[in-house]
């Protein structure tokens, strides 16, 4: 029988993957899966409940300088702005220049009773551990100057986060985008694959003006330190009662 000489013999083709290269293809599938790389939140009236300490701290400053109390109401909606600015909201206008030294005072009591009265929000705890476990970086980008990562590691909530922002010198405070996009440069990430995740429109307006994605949690509202017309007005990319939500829509 003659053998046709054009056959050749087959080889088999070699189809095992290394464990490198599976390795990778499942990091780059739950690359594709999830919308963001990075997700930066405020602090209060997003994660946590401080009003207690800070309405406390705030009248204690007022008082150190002769001022009068203010009420709850008043303070609570001051909070999360910058804490020369607040003070500037209860002081005589002859008097602003007084905002720092009161800030001061401030600082040094609130350092001492920052965990008086404090609730982690609803849904914190879940939201936070669920993004973690999805190979999601977490920050905080807050306009608290005043020791914030020492209460975050407090609280139990701190090694959540890669990192915590605080105004400084070269960074402005919320509504400038300077903090967000400094953790953007910490985490190597992308504006396009990064949302801030905050409870009043001064968050909002931070996260447009550093061109990411925002979410808005109603928490704040609820607690007064929102407003809610205003908040919506910053047209938000997503809104959501607390952060119960969280996970669903940033990482699925």
């Amino acid at each position: 029988m003659c053998r046709n000489s054009s056959a050749r013999e087959s080889v088999p083709l070699k189809t095992g993957r290394s464990h490198v290269q599976i390795l990778l293809a499942a990091y780059f599938l739950l690359k594709m899966e999830r919308r963001f790389d990075l997700v930066l939140f405020d602090l209060d009236g997003t994660l946590i409940d401080n009003r207690v300490s800070i309405r406390d701290s705030v009248n204690f400053a007022l008082n150190e300088f002769g001022f009068e109390s203010v009420s709850d109401a008043k303070i609570d909606a001051q909070i999360g702005k910058h804490l020369p600015d607040i003070f500037k909201a209860f002081i005589p206008e002859n008097k602003k220049d007084l905002a720092d030294e009161l800030s001061s005072a401030y600082r040094e009591r609130y350092m001492t009773t920052s965990d008086q009265g404090l609730v982690v929000l609803e849904g914190a705890h879940e939201a936070l551990s669920s993004l973690k476990k999805r190979g999601i970086t977490q920050g905080i980008v807050t306009n608290k100057m005043e020791g914030a990562a020492q209460l975050l590691k407090k609280i139990g909530l701190y090694d959540n986060f890669e990192f915590v922002i605080s105004p400084n010198a070269q960074l402005r405070p919320k509504p400038y985008p300077d903090m967000i996009l400094s953790a953007i440069k910490m985490a190597k990430a992308t504006a396009s694959r990064t949302a801030y995740v905050g409870d009043t429109s001064i968050d909002m307006n931070s996260a447009r003006n550093a061109k990411v994605s925002s979410v808005a949690v109603m928490t704040g509202v609820k607690m007064g330190i929102a407003d809610q017309k205003e908040l919506m007005e910053a047209m938000p990319d997503y809104a959501i009662a607390n952060l119960s939500g969280l996970a669903k829509i940033l990482a699925e």
